[in-house]
């Protein structure tokens, strides 16, 4: 299963208005695949997914993929070149703090990937507060803001 199809299915599942019992029906009619459960998910995604509104989710995520990452290197970029100008700033009468600037731009980036790896070993666990210091968690959150509009 890739994420086209696995976006296909989450859009069918929230539209879905079938009954129980005809999913059950059409997943008992195809006795070959009964052991296979994902190639029944994926049987059933075919023959439903004509219904589906278009554009399809699948092929406008891309596009909210890539506008979403666009706004946030813009957005690192803005507060990179801000918070270097104002670390860097030299007014003439006191020097420059290059222990500051240095912090921000060593030691913080490091610190964001220490806490990236370690959640990402720690994630697997259910409920795993840990989760929520990873910035794919928050990257997600932001983009299924954008997506509810």
């Amino acid at each position: 299963m890739n994420i086209k199809s696995y976006l296909d299915l989450y859009q069918l599942v929230e539209s879905d208005n079938s009954s129980k019992e005809s999913r059950r029906a059409f997943g008992l009619s195809q006795p070959l695949l009964v052991s296979k459960p994902l190639s029944q998910l994926m049987l059933w995604l075919a023959t439903q997914k004509e219904g589906l509104i278009r554009p399809l989710f699948s092929e406008t995520f891309s596009t909210y993929l890539y506008g979403m990452t666009f706004t946030v290197v813009l957005i690192a970029f803005i507060l990179g070149i801000f918070s270097g100008m104002a670390l860097l700033h030299y007014n003439g009468q006191v020097p420059v703090n290059i222990v500051y600037f240095m912090a921000v731009v060593i030691v913080l980036p490091l610190l964001t990937m220490f806490l990236s790896i370690f959640s990402m070993f720690k994630v697997h666990k259910t409920q795993s507060i840990l989760l929520h210091i990873s910035p794919a968690y928050w990257m997600e959150k932001i983009l299924l803001l954008f997506l509810m509009y």
